[in-house]
């Protein structure tokens, strides 16, 4: 099938408002909030969420070790994912986005030196073994992270926006997927990113990283 039809299924998934019931039976309750930032843009704020989160992945190395014998068992990690789901009461697409998202932020904050271990990296320390072994990490295939953070796009309509502009640009697909384990982006890599950046109203850096972590849902 179409893999951007396949990201599209996954944007409307991850990103469309709650009009319909989720997969795995939920909680009523209000959904939580589970990526924010501080005000200062510098580091994330660590809510309740986030600290449970990344408390109920590190009980399953099958979602993080890629030695592990289970880690390219899908239908397991699936099932992993569902439980996860069902103990923190929201819907297993938004939680597996918010995991993708932290383990970027780990990833660009390791990389940062070690001047000043944040919340984050305390309780993320048990990846430190692991991120070596994620060769298709969205922060080792960005071009934009390796220089400054940046944010992917929240907002859905923009996010869906992104996809139809990919879907213009197959040459932009093809040559991110070309030159994705290449640090050296070729020029036309940043001149493509600009152009859709331009129509979705966003940043060359955000649409860049918006896609890799669409890239990288249906592996997680």
């Amino acid at each position: 099938s179409d893999p951007l039809q396949r990201k599209q299924s996954v944007a409307e998934s991850v990103s469309a408002p709650e009009t319909e019931c989720a997969v795995l039976p939920v909680d009523t309750a209000q959904p939580v909030t589970i990526i924010d930032l501080d005000l200062d843009g510098d580091s994330y704020r660590i809510t309740r969420d986030i600290r449970q989160l990344i408390r109920a992945v590190k009980s399953y190395p099958q979602l993080y070790d890629t030695a592990h014998s289970s880690y390219n068992d899908y239908r397991h990690r699936g099932l992993i994912w569902g439980a996860i789901s069902n103990e923190l009461r929201e819907k297993a697409t938004k939680l597996m986005k918010s995991w993708l998202v932290l383990q970027t932020r780990y990833e660009w904050e390791v990389n940062q030196g070690p001047d000043e271990a944040s919340e984050l990296m305390k309780l993320m320390i048990f990846l430190i073994p692991h991120v070596p072994q994620m060769k298709d990490s969205v922060y080792k295939t960005s071009q934009y992270l390796a220089t400054a953070w940046h944010d992917p796009i929240e907002q859905f309509r923009s996010v869906m926006s992104l996809i139809n502009m990919l879907k213009s640009n197959p040459e932009l697909v093809q040559l991110t997927d070309e030159y994705l384990h290449h640090k050296a982006k070729p020029v036309a890599y940043h001149e493509l990113w600009q152009k859709v950046a331009y129509q979705v109203v966003s940043t060359p850096q955000s649409c860049e990283v918006t896609w890799l972590v669409l890239r990288s849902f249906t592996a997680t």
